[in-house]
């Protein structure tokens, strides 16, 4: 069992997850973060039982820029676990800052690789990579399906599965996760689901209702795309260093595709809204359809999702409903 982990990207959703379950279990956690002082500050807007906990040691290292801190920490704290998360996290961000994006999701990710060949050569490496590396409509991809990135943000992804191959080869254990779409109460506004649950408590409450309802009629409500909880798939992630066998890459996710429309008729369910058909336009067409395939992770580490879109949506709801906490800017 690992007493010694480190994770880039701790302040996003999946990386609070993992540092909360570390923790729990009583191993060494570090993160990397851009700002320390951004991090403490948005710290205390997070949930309770998610809060970064003092036990986290917290490593100031911009990607773009300080490359060396984060070889010098590795060198120095030689993690048995490095779960890299760290990235430019969207479609969006990534064609705004395409070079950007590069440094951060390729050159950063070979930079670790490098360090853990060199000087940490015990250290099991996990890459968050995405589903969007096999195109932007894909039903039922799974590892040995084509990769065909459409965009800068998948094709930097895919650039970054090739060098874990590559240093796999060397003898790091060193895997990707092919993570599909994955939601939890601690998902940021900007993503799609939280933007959803967020004009639907809008429309609820009557606050800002008409531009909610206005914001929703303009969504394509008829792509069907996954709606995993963040926890299952950082379970996979975990599974994924600890398998037993050689390391090898997983496709992450349910294989259960749910249209926009029927998450969004969830969320008017939740909380008691039965006249929602006004907000969720006719279909306009064929379905942009972006859903894995869990059968290798299934069968090879045991992995099996714990929660349904019913209890996913439930619990953004109710949080949404309680707080509008972590909207502001982390490092």
């Amino acid at each position: 069992m690992a007493t010694r982990i480190l994770v880039t990207g701790i302040t996003g959703q999946d990386g609070l997850l993992l540092a909360k379950r570390f923790v729990e279990q009583g191993h060494q956690v570090a993160g990397f973060v851009r700002s320390i002082r951004q991090a403490r500050a948005a710290n205390t807007d997070i949930p309770e039982p998610y809060r970064l906990s003092n036990a986290v040691e917290l490593i100031e290292v911009e990607p773009a820029e300080a490359p060396r801190r984060a070889r010098s920490f590795i060198e120095s704290f030689r993690p048995d676990e490095l779960y890299n998360l760290a990235a430019v996290p969207s479609v969006a961000a990534a064609n705004a800052q395409p070079e950007l994006a590069t440094i951060v999701n390729v050159d950063f990710v070979e930079m670790l690789l490098a360090t853990i060949a060199t000087a940490s050569k015990d250290t099991r490496f996990f890459q968050a990579s995405t589903g969007l590396v096999f195109g932007d409509c894909v039903d039922g991809a799974d590892e040995l399906a084509t990769v065909c990135p459409s965009n800068h943000y998948a094709k930097t992804k895919a650039e970054a599965d090739v060098l874990v191959r590559k240093y796999r080869k060397r003898g790091v254990f060193a895997c990707s996760g092919y993570l599909f779409s994955h939601e939890s109460r601690l998902r940021r506004r900007g993503y799609a689901a939280r933007d959803i649950i967020g004009d639907v408590v809008s429309i609820a409450r009557s606050l800002k209702s008409d531009i909610a309802a206005s914001a929703m009629r303009r969504r394509d409500l008829d792509q069907r795309r996954e709606f995993a909880h963040a926890e299952d798939a950082m379970d996979a992630a975990v599974r994924m260093l600890r398998q037993p066998s050689q390391p090898r890459d997983f496709v992450i996710a349910t294989g259960r595709g749910v249209s926009l429309r029927d998450f969004l008729v969830c969320a008017f369910q939740c909380l008691g809204i039965a006249e929602w058909a006004q907000y969720a336009p006719e279909e306009s067409g064929p379905r942009r359809t972006l859903v894995g395939s869990p059968l290798a992770i299934a069968d090879q580490l045991g992995w099996q999702p714990k929660h349904d879109l019913a209890s996913v949506v439930q619990e953004m709801v109710q949080h949404e409903l309680e707080s509008t906490w972590y909207d502001r800017k982390v490092g």
